[in-house]
């Protein structure tokens, strides 16, 4: 055997070496918003990350933001690979190509997504949301981030049909989380505030007695569940076996049970189901709804109209860019 053999029997042997240890695998970073308690999302989410980590042969680190908003700037910064947000969210980085959906969760009650709410004390006068609309400056309101669906998107846009500029027509606004703003109003401290079905079901069983104080006065349509996304300039072949990995976890094999019990701790989860950009075209057509409201309440009657078709044009683009987008 020549010299030059040997050498490269070599090089191939310590490449395979490395290869085995994951000293070459890709290594994840992936965001997910902490709410409340940094402690208890690194509880429920550490664990999937170790087995994603297995499955994918390199580390899933957590990158945890105390709200979407976190995440968003951490994705547009190159910081994060992967990710788990709201459809807003999603919307925003797909749009800026920043990211891509891949997968959507699924709920253990079989549940194809959430209801956005809008909550008074059992006992306010309040029966809906024209009602509302007809008391200016008489009520405080509890909402979410502008990055969250049914914090902020979806009752805004119900606002918007009702004619109600929250800034103009609430006493006073605050902002928070889901579980805040619940425990804000059944303590009466402010008068409305924003939920969805979903979130209020856990916060019902953690808190009944202070659940049993609230009503629902408006309900969104059915807005799908939360996206995955994964960075969108990774190799076509790298984002295929990203959501390869997502689809199988909890599904088959000799770890099924242990899997089916991380997805348990995550919001109840049932597992992941394929999807793509087109899955955030609900959301879009919500942004369209409240974009349109804040051009139509501004300006003179021309420059609003040019406004409204401008909007709608590049609203019809995105949505058959989306809506095009296959597996």
């Amino acid at each position: 055997m020549t010299r030059g053999r040997q050498v490269w029997q070599c090089i191939c042997a310590m490449a395979m070496a490395m290869l085995s240890t994951g000293a070459m695998a890709q290594n994840y970073t992936f965001g997910v918003t902490a709410g409340d308690s940094a402690g208890e999302a690194k509880r429920v989410w550490d664990p999937l990350f170790e087995d994603l980590s297995k499955r994918l042969g390199g580390r899933v680190q957590g990158y945890y933001s105390s709200d979407y908003a976190g995440i968003s700037r951490a994705a547009k910064a190159g910081k994060l690979d992967l990710a788990f947000v709201s459809g807003a969210v999603a919307l925003e980085l797909a749009e800026t190509e920043s990211m891509r959906v891949i997968a959507q969760i699924a709920r253990q009650d079989g549940s194809q997504g959430y209801r956005a709410t809008l909550m008074v004390h059992r006992a306010s006068t309040l029966n809906n949301i024209d009602e509302l609309s007809k008391q200016p400056n008489m009520h405080a309101l509890a909402r979410g981030n502008p990055e969250s669906v049914s914090g902020y998107l979806l009752p805004e846009s119900a606002f918007a049909v009702a004619n109600i500029t929250p800034v103009l027509h609430f006493k006073r606004i605050v902002t928070g989380s889901h579980q805040t703003n619940a425990l804000a109003l059944a303590n009466r401290e402010v008068d409305v505030a924003t939920n969805n079905t979903a979130d209020f079901n856990k916060f019902a069983k953690r808190f009944p007695e202070e659940a049993k104080q609230m009503r629902v006065i408006w309900e969104s349509e059915l807005i799908p569940h939360a996206m995955i996304v994964v960075r969108a300039n990774l190799p076509e072949a790298e984002i295929k076996r990203i959501q390869s990995s997502f689809l199988g976890y909890g599904r088959s094999g000799a770890n099924k049970v242990k899997e089916v019990a991380v997805l348990r701790a995550i919001h109840e989860l049932e597992g992941f189901v394929a999807a793509n950009n087109a899955n955030l075209v609900p959301f879009l057509n919500v942004a369209f709804v409240i974009d349109r409201s804040r051009i139509q309440q501004r300006g003179n009657a021309p420059e609003r109209v040019k406004q409204i078709r401008e909007l709608e044009l590049r609203h019809k683009a995105v949505v058959q860019r989306f809506a095009a987008q296959v597996d």
